[in-house]
Order: C-alpha cells, then sequence, then structure tokens
C-alpha cells in the first residue's frame, strides 16, 4: 500500500460547495484529515480524500478522478479572488461639463469673461438641479489674483471633488442663429438676436425671458415652456460708486443637454454694454426638462 502521508503534495486544496445532482461520481462521508499524495494507477475507489468546509471530506475513483480535477481547477480559476465592484465612474475637470448619475448635480468649468479686466480664471462649480443653486466650488484661478502660487494644489482639490461621484459628460449642442427672434438694440455696439441651440432631436430657443424647447425633425413638438426670469441680469450700476446701467440683453451663449435624464445645461451671456456700463459676467443655469 502506498504511503500517503510521505508522498509529496501535488494538488492544492479547494474549498467548493458541492450540490449532489442525480447520482454525483462521488461520495461525503467523514473521515480523519490526511495528506493528498500522487495516485497509482489501478487503485480501487476512496483513493483520495481532500478537505471541504465544515469537516466534510470527498472521495472518488480513478474512472471520475480526472473529470472531478478538471472541475476543480475550472472552479479554482473561476473563484481565484473576490469580485470587484466596478470602478466609479468620474470625470476629469477637462471633461467638463457633466451629469450626476443620479442626475441630481451638474459639475461645470466655469471661466467668465470678468467685465472690462478679462482676467483669467477658473471655478469648478457643482449647481444642484432641483434647485438651480451652486451648493460646491472650486476656486483654480482668481480672477483678483490670477498668479497666485498653488494652483495645481487647487486643481487637485477640484478632481478630488469630482472623484467623490459618478458622472458621465454632457453633449454639447450647437449653437446658431435664431431667424425667427426679435432683433433688439441697447447701448453701443451693433443690433442684437437671440441664438439657439440644436442637437439631439432638440431645438433651444431663448428669447428672454422665455425659454422653450422642442423635440423631433423640423421644428418638432413643443416639451418645455417657461419665462425664465433669474436669467436677466437686473439694470444698476456696476461697480461700487459707479452710475447706474440698463439691464443688458441675455441670450444663450452655449448649451450643453443630457438625453437620459432630461437635464439642459445653458450658459447665458449678456450683450448691450458699454465703456461704463460693461456686459456682467455669464451666468450658469440648470434645467430639467421632464420631472
Amino acid at each position: 500500500m502506498a504511503n500517503f502521508a510521505s508522498a509529496p503534495a501535488t494538488n492544492p486544496t479547494i474549498k467548493v460547495q458541492i450540490k449532489p445532482i442525480a447520482t454525483p461520481p462521488f461520495t461525503l462521508h467523514r473521515v480523519p484529515p490526511i495528506e493528498i499524495g500522487n495516485l497509482e494507477e489501478g487503485r480501487s475507489t476512496r483513493e483520495v480524500h481532500r478537505r471541504l468546509d465544515l469537516g466534510y471530506f470527498w472521495s472518488v475513483d480513478r474512472y471520475s478522478l480526472r473529470l472531478v480535477e478538471l472541475v476543480a481547477a475550472l472552479v479554482a480559476a473561476l473563484l481565484g479572488g473576490p469580485a470587484r465592484a466596478p470602478a466609479p465612474r468620474t470625470v476629469r475637470l477637462a471633461q467638463l461639463p457633466a451629469v450626476s448619475d443620479d442626475g441630481k448635480l451638474v459639475a461645470v468649468a466655469m471661466r467668465l469673461a470678468d467685465g472690462a479686466r478679462a482676467n483669467d480664471n477658473l471655478t469648478l462649480g457643482i449647481i444642484d438641479v432641483g434647485t438651480d443653486r451652486l451648493v460646491d466650488k472650486v476656486v483654480i484661478v482668481d480672477a483678483e489674483n490670477p498668479a497666485e502660487p498653488g494652483r495645481a494644489a487647487r486643481e487637485a482639490a477640484a478632481e478630488a471633488l469630482l472623484a467623490k461621484r459618478a458622472w458621465h459628460r454632457l453633449r454639447p449642442l450647437e449653437l446658431r442663429e435664431d431667424p425667427e427672434a426679435p432683433v433688439r438694440q441697447r447701448g453701443v455696439g451693433g443690433p442684437v438676436q437671440a441664438r439657439l441651440a440644436v442637437g439631439a432631436g432638440m431645438r433651444v430657443s431663448y428669447r428672454e425671458p422665455v425659454l422653450t424647447v422642442r423635440q423631433g425633425p423640423g421644428n418638432g413638438r413643443e416639451i418645455f415652456r417657461r419665462a425664465e426670469r433669474r436669467f436677466s441680469a437686473p439694470a444698476g450700476p456696476r461697480c461700487r460708486g459707479c452710475e447706474n446701467c440698463p439691464a443688458p440683453l441675455a441670450s444663450l451663449a452655449a448649451v450643453d443637454l443630457d438625453p437620459t435624464t432630461g437635464v439642459l445645461l445653458l450658459e447665458i451671456g449678456y450683450d448691450g454694454g458699454t465703456d461704463i456700463c460693461w456686459e456682467p459676467d455669464q451666468t450658469f443655469h440648470v434645467v430639467r426638462l421632464r420631472q
């Protein structure tokens, strides 16, 4: 009889759960633990035992051993490590704007015109879709001090804020002249005519103060219409001690859409300023087309 206690082990211990179906090629029974060794050709049943959970062992005959070992190898390959959940989809600062996967937040990299100075600036803004309010931000480049040291650290803070959620990018729509919009004149410069945004089967128009969205071929059917007075900038001084200025003209400067959640990001620009009454910085607003 072969000395199994001294024979070198050739197969690793594999923990599996066995559920017999019909007549399996093995039997379950309690036996004392022993070493696993090499088998000699021609031996009878109960030649090798392998430990299972709960202290049970199983045995096979030589005709079924190869099949069982192949199955065990396959199980070991499939269950070789704990399953890992997929990493959440995220975006980088350079890939914005984006909407969170739950459709509740929009992230946008805001670069403002900065009035008459036109200083470099960059801010990561997080806008709540339900309230159209800025709920979080990271100022990366401050228009008041564009050369302030530490930009890399501030960019890292912005990236870390984005990494806390799963996002997907918004789709930019193409801006075109709106031939049906009225021509307006205010301040200096030429006449101003509102533009519309087209793409993803949508037509978005903003003729201050009414925002309209149509869907479908041609002019499509109207799916959204609402007066958005918060998009308009008020009259008043543009700086402390400056004279009062008339309200500027608001129009679409950029539009991005998520067709899945119906979230629309609108960048509103302003025209009709003068050397004294310059146009205010553009603003960012979020609208959900369907509830």
